[in-house]
C-alpha cells in the first residue's frame, strides 16, 4: 500500500511539473501590429508577452547577384553577389511602445 501511495504521489508531482514546463514554454502571442512604432514590414515577425511587455523577434533573408556598388577598379564598376540574414529583437513596454532594439546582420557569402 505504501508503495502505491508513493508511486501515486510521484506520478502526480511529475504531471504537475510537465504541465508547468509546457505552460512556461509557450508564452502568450501578441499581435505584431499592436506595437509602436510599426515593425519593419520586410521582416517575418513573431511577438510574445514577456510579462513586462511584448518582445518581438524578426528575421529577414536576402540574396543578390551582380549588384553594383560605389567602387571602381581600373575604371570598371565593381559588382557583388551574396546572401544575407538579419535578425532583430525589439523590446516594448506593456502599452506596446518600443524601448530597445538589437539587430544582428550576417552577410557571409559576398563574392
Amino acid at each position: 500500500m505504501r508503495g502505491v501511495l508513493t508511486l501515486s504521489i510521484s506520478a502526480t508531482a511529475l504531471g504537475l511539473l510537465l504541465a508547468a514546463t509546457a505552460a512556461a514554454s509557450s508564452p502568450p502571442v501578441v499581435d505584431p501590429a499592436s506595437v509602436t512604432p510599426p515593425l519593419n514590414p520586410d521582416y517575418t515577425w513573431s511577438c510574445f508577452d514577456s510579462g513586462v511587455g511584448p518582445i518581438c523577434k524578426g528575421t529577414f533573408e536576402s540574396s543578390y547577384e551582380n549588384e553594383p556598388i560605389d567602387m571602381a577598379c581600373d575604371g570598371d564598376p565593381v559588382y557583388v553577389s551574396g546572401t544575407g540574414r538579419e535578425r532583430t529583437t525589439r523590446w516594448h513596454l506593456p502599452d506596446g511602445r518600443a524601448t530597445k532594439t538589437i539587430t544582428n546582420l550576417s552577410y557571409p557569402r559576398i563574392a
